[in-house]
C-alpha cells in the first residue's frame, strides 16, 4: 500500500496543471492506434540493446517483458516456501515495474511521433532498469533445472546484443560531440555570424531570447572560450605549427551567376580530430581578413581518413554563397579551420584570389 500511495502521490504531482506542449500529438493517439502503441512500447524497453534497429528493439522488448512477468508469477510460489527470497526480489520487481509503467505513461503520450522516437537516447536512463531488475531476478529460473537451459541461451543473446549495442553507442557518441562542437563553434560567433537555424535546434529553440544572457555570462568570464566579438581573424587566428597540416581549400567553384561553392577538407592535427567549423574569410591582404562565413556542417572525406585515420573521416565541408554578399574590396576567400575549446582559428592550405573566379 505503501509504495502504490507513493506512486499516486507522485504521478499527481507530475500531472498538476499539466499543459500538451502544442507540437506533441494527441494523448488519445495510442487508443486510436493500439497496434502502433503496442510496437512503441516494446521497443521502448527493448532499445538499450537494439543497437538503433527497431526490429531488435521490439523483440527484444517482447522478450524483456514477458521474462518479468513469468519472474514474478514464479515467486508467487516462493511467498510461503521461501518468504525472504520473495521479499528481496520484491524491490527488484518494483525497479522492473518502474521501467515498465514509464514506458506505457511515454507510449500515451508520445506514441504519435512514430517508433524511431521510442529510441531516443534520452529514453535509455527509464527502459534499462528493466534488463537491470531481471539480472538477479534470473536467479529464481537458474534455480529450476527444466528453465536453466533456456536462462543461459537468453542470457547469451542479451549479453551478445548489449555487447553490439555498446559498439554502436559509442559511433553515437563521437557523433553527439561533433554536432555539440560545431553548435559551441556558432555559439562563439553569436555576436558575429548568427547561424539562428542550426543554434535553434543544437543549443535552444529561440536563441534570440537567450543571446543577452549568454554575452551577460561571457561578460562574467564564464564562457570558456569567451566569445567572438570581432570579424577580424587577426584577432583569433592561431599559430599554425610546422610540420602540421590543418587541411586544404580544395577549391572555388562558379554554379551561377551570383552564387559560388567553396570545398575542401581541415582538422586539427594537435587535438587528433576535424575541426569543429571552417571559417570563409575575404580581404584585400592577408593582414586584412574578415570572418564573413562559418560552416558548421562536417561531411566525410574518405581521402583525408585514409592518409591520417579514421578519426578524421568527418573533415570535409562544403559552403555555397552569393558574390552579393562580399565587399567590392573582397580579392581574396581564404578557409580556415576552428577549435571551439580553444577559440582559435588556422589557415587552411591555399586562398582563391576573387578575379581568378568571379
Amino acid at each position: 500500500m505503501v509504495w502504490a500511495a507513493a506512486f499516486a502521490l507522485n504521478a499527481a504531482a507530475y500531472f498538476y496543471s499539466y499543459a500538451k506542449p502544442p507540437s506533441h500529438p494527441s494523448l488519445l493517439e495510442a487508443f486510436g492506434h493500439p497496434i502502433r502503441a503496442i510496437l512503441y512500447f516494446l521497443s521502448f524497453l527493448g532499445s538499450p540493446i537494439s543497437s538503433g534497429n527497431p526490429i531488435i528493439a521490439t523483440g527484444a522488448g517482447f522478450c524483456l517483458i514477458c521474462l518479468w512477468l513469468a519472474s514474478n508469477l514464479s515467486l508467487l510460489t516462493l511467498r510461503k516456501k521461501e518468504p525472504e527470497l520473495m521479499r528481496m526480489a520484491t524491490a527488484w520487481a518494483m525497479i522492473g515495474l518502474y521501467a515498465i509503467l514509464t514506458a506505457g505513461l511515454v507510449t500515451v503520450g508520445r506514441s504519435g511521433f512514430g517508433m524511431w522516437q521510442s529510441m531516443s537516447s534520452r529514453y535509455t536512463t527509464f527502459s534499462v532498469y528493466l534488463i537491470v531488475s531481471l539480472i538477479p531476478l534470473a536467479v529464481v529460473f537458474i534455480g529450476r533445472p527444466r528453465l536453466k537451459r533456456l536462462v543461459f541461451i537468453l542470457l547469451a543473446i542479451f549479453i551478445f546484443l548489449q555487447i553490439k549495442a555498446y559498439g554502436y553507442a559509442l559511433g553515437n557518441m563521437a557523433m553527439m560531440k561533433r554536432g555539440y562542437q560545431s553548435a559551441k563553434a556558432c555559439l562563439l560567433f553569436l555576436n558575429v555570424l548568427p547561424q539562428t537555424e542550426f543554434l535553434n535546434q543544437m543549443v535552444y529553440p529561440d536563441i534570440n531570447s537567450v543571446k543577452a544572457r549568454v554575452n551577460t555570462i561571457n561578460k562574467m568570464g564564464f564562457l570558456k572560450p569567451g566569445l567572438v566579438n570581432t570579424s577580424d581573424i587577426g584577432d583569433i587566428a592561431g599559430g599554425v605549427k610546422p610540420g602540421l597540416d590543418y587541411g586544404c581549400f580544395d577549391g572555388l567553384n562558379k554554379v551561377d551567376a551570383d552564387t559560388y561553392v567553396a570545398s575542401g577538407w581541415a582538422v586539427l592535427p594537435e587535438a587528433k580530430r576535424p575541426a569543429d567549423a571552417v571559417i570563409l574569410a575575404y580581404g584585400d591582404t592577408e593582414d586584412a581578413l574578415r570572418v564573413f562565413m562559418l560552416v558548421y556542417e562536417m561531411t566525410p572525406r574518405k581521402d583525408a581518413a585514409k592518409i591520417y585515420g579514421s578519426a578524421y573521416l568527418y573533415s570535409g565541408w562544403k559552403k555555397s554563397f552569393s558574390i552579393r554578399d562580399l565587399p567590392v574590396k573582397a580579392a581574396k576567400i581564404s578557409a580556415w579551420a576552428f577549435d571551439a575549446d580553444k577559440g582559435k582559428a588556422y589557415k587552411l592550405n591555399k586562398s582563391y584570389p576573387i578575379s581568378g573566379q568571379f
